[in-house]
């Protein structure tokens, strides 16, 4: 399985980085292929709504000339999308979001009068979130939209939704801080590395989308 893991955030020893360690070992020991982009450091323009993608059904086809080529030919040819961020204003990063948004109109030819392919049908699509309250109340609004719309008619990432979502809280990180700046207190470490849901979710993603 080849897996393009979409790096979010902007402190490269920061906590979502750390806990990606374990998370693309335990994907690497179960045989995928993980290619990491870090978003942060790529030229990445906001979509201006051109509609220039929506003019060619098999390439990404946008206007603007950056780095964004480099992350739709990575997603392109992956199995499973990992979104990887810490939680801003209880979303993703600007360079996430700069991503998200230019991936749904390119990869989806679906905005025109002609409605086309979705290039990334099939795929599967999993949340890696660190935030400072819990996963329900700190990336409830993040993992909303790509969960509960997966399976709709009109979504563009319909079937595709595989759900992995770990987030750092408080507690846990007031009951057990790390020693060293940058890394994560032992408990995430080992959730990230030894959960059922890993394991789970690796096994789903196998088994092919709906």
């Amino acid at each position: 399985m080849n897996v393009c893991i979409l790096k979010g955030s902007p402190r490269k020893n920061g906590n979502t980085n750390s806990l990606l360690v374990p998370f693309a070992e335990a994907l690497k020991e179960a045989g995928c292929s993980c290619r990491e982009l870090d978003l942060h450091t790529m030229s990445l323009e906001p979509c201006v709504a051109c509609r220039c993608c929506q003019k060619n059904w098999h390439s990404f086809n946008c206007s603007r000339r950056d780095d964004m080529q480099q992350v739709f030919d990575a997603v392109l040819e992956s199995d499973l999308i990992v979104l990887a961020t810490p939680i801003y204003s209880w979303f993703c990063t600007p360079a996430m979001k700069i991503a998200l948004d230019r991936l749904v109109y390119g990869m989806n030819k679906i905005y025109s009068m002609s409605p086309g392919p979705r290039l990334w049908a099939g795929k599967s699509v999993a949340l890696v979130v660190t935030c400072g309250y819990k996963p329900e109340k700190g990336a409830d609004l993040l993992r909303r939209p790509w969960s509960a719309t997966a399976n709709t008619p009109a979504s563009p990432t319909r079937g595709c939704w595989r759900s992995a979502t770990w987030a750092t809280t408080p507690t846990s990180w007031t009951r057990r801080r790390p020693s060293t700046p940058g890394t994560l207190p032992n408990s995430c470490w080992s959730r990230s590395r030894n959960s059922l849901a890993t394991k789970r979710f690796l096994e789903s993603s196998a088994g092919g989308s709906a």
